[in-house]
C-alpha cells in the first residue's frame, strides 16, 4: 500500500496537468487490486474518508461482494478501507515525512522503510 502510494504521489507531482489511467485488463481480482490501492491512496495521501471511498468504487460493489462471497473471506475490500481510515484519523500511521518527532506513537512508513533497508 505505502510502495503504490508513494509511485502515484510521485507520478502526480512529476506531470500536475496530466492524468494517471491504471489499467487493469478484465481480470475481476486485478481490478479489486487496483481498487482497493486506488481506495487506501485516497485515504491516506488525499485525505478522503471511508464513506467518500467507498461511494467512488460503487460500480465495482458487485466484484467486491461476489469475490468476497466466493473466497469465504471474512476480511473485504470495505474492512480494510474502514480499518485503514480509522487508523489515520487516530493517528496512528503516517504516510508522510517523519519530521513530528514529539509523536512517538506512530508508524512512520517512510522512516520504517528507510531502516528496513
Amino acid at each position: 500500500i505505502y510502495l503504490f502510494d508513494q509511485r502515484i504521489s510521485c507520478l502526480a507531482t512529476m506531470n500536475p496537468a496530466r492524468r494517471i489511467v491504471i489499467c487493469t485488463g478484465r481480470d475481476p481480482l486485478l481490478q479489486i487490486r487496483a481498487a482497493f490501492l486506488l481506495g487506501c491512496h485516497m485515504i491516506m495521501t488525499h485525505g478522503i474518508g471511508f464513506e467518500e471511498t467507498h461511494l467512488a468504487f460503487k460500480n465495482l460493489h458487485p466484484i467486491f461482494e461476489s469475490y468476497h462471497s466466493s473466497s469465504g473471506s471474512v476480511v473485504s475490500v470495505q474492512t480494510c478501507w474502514r480499518a485503514l481510515c480509522g487508523a489515520k484519523c487516530m493517528r496512528w500511521i503516517d504516510f508522510q515525512d517523519p519530521s513530528n518527532a514529539d509523536d512517538k506513537f506512530r508508524i512512520h512508513l517512510e522512516e520504517y522503510m528507510h531502516y528496513s533497508r
